[in-house]
């Protein structure tokens, strides 16, 4: 074989080398891709995790605390008064009216959990929310008892029916039975499960 021959064979591999090369680099272009795509998602599941965790621990203090039965004087203030209302009246309404006063003093909170629970949505999907649903209903629970428990002591002729009334007052914390410090325990736990291994992998 002379040098003209290897000449030739060169010239006819050169093609077949020019695309074994852009092969090549394609793969390996796709596969960084794919590696900086799963990084980057694992990125943001870490950090929407850790928010998620964070906010979960601070909405069952909320929670708790504003069924808190202790309270000030100037607590339950902000709640419209009717000018019937003697001085035991105003002090009744408004023990009512605490719980539902301190959860709005926390509307911003709540609105950055919901928003929150849409970014926990996007990464992992809509069955793992079911803490996010409990601790929105929880709070919605607490708002409807206070709600109702107002409306009957103005309107005693639309008196409850004694069973939902001692199951509101348990619900705003104001009676032996509690009904939500466990269920309250129950959405953290859930939303640990979930959260917790994501934050863990990532700061190993």
């Amino acid at each position: 074989m002379n040098w003209t021959d290897v000449g030739e064979i060169i010239k006819a591999l050169g093609p077949a080398f020019t695309a074994a090369a852009a092969w090549f680099a394609a793969v390996i272009g796709y596969r960084g891709l794919t590696k900086w795509r799963q990084e980057t998602i694992g990125k943001r599941k870490f950090e929407i995790a850790e928010e998620v965790l964070a906010d979960f621990y601070e909405a069952r203090e909320i929670i708790t605390f504003a069924r808190f039965r202790g309270y000030s004087r100037e607590e339950g203030a902000s709640r419209p008064t009717e000018i019937w209302e003697t001085e035991s009246d105003f002090r009744a309404l408004n023990a009512y009216f605490v719980p539902a006063e301190r959860l709005a003093k926390k509307s911003e909170f709540f609105a950055r959990f919901q928003a929150h629970r849409y970014r926990f949505l996007a990464l992992f999907g809509a069955e793992l929310t079911k803490p996010f649903d409990e601790m929105i209903k929880i709070r919605s629970e607490i708002l409807s008892a206070v709600e109702m428990l107002i409306a009957n002591y103005r309107h005693p002729d639309l008196e409850l029916v004694p069973g939902d009334r001692q199951e509101a007052l348990a619900i705003i914390g104001r009676a032996k039975d509690d009904p939500i410090a466990g269920r309250l325990d129950n959405a953290v736990e859930a939303i640990e499960r979930t959260c917790r291994p994501v934050t863990q992998e990532i700061a190993r």
